[in-house]
């Protein structure tokens, strides 16, 4: 499997429309770059894109993986807040103690 190094950069960004736009990159995963493309806050898709964009669907095989690994996403977040928590909590008790 060929290693891909992340595209590092602090360098602003002109759009097509002209604004610049600050950039960074740093250790960017294809999800981050793609929502960033996508932006919804930024409705810049032509009518006839954006029509073209309500058409996509995936097969249900696809959407059923998209979902387990939405999960799995999520879990995993969960579990580092708990984990962050756990860490806190010992520390001040920690703390408390040595007061």
């Amino acid at each position: 499997m060929k290693t891909v190094k992340p595209f590092v950069t602090d360098s602003p960004i002109v759009s097509k429309q002209g604004k610049v736009v600050p950039c960074q990159l740093k250790h960017s995963s294809p999800t981050e770059i793609l929502g960033r493309v996508i932006d919804p806050q930024n409705p810049s898709f032509t009518r006839e894109a954006a029509q073209s964009a309500l058409e996509l669907q995936f097969p249900p095989r696809d959407v059923t993986r998209m979902n387990e690994l939405a999960e799995k996403a999520r879990s995993a977040s969960l579990l580092d807040l708990m984990h962050s928590k756990a860490r806190i909590s010992l520390k001040k008790t920690t703390s408390e103690r040595n007061g």
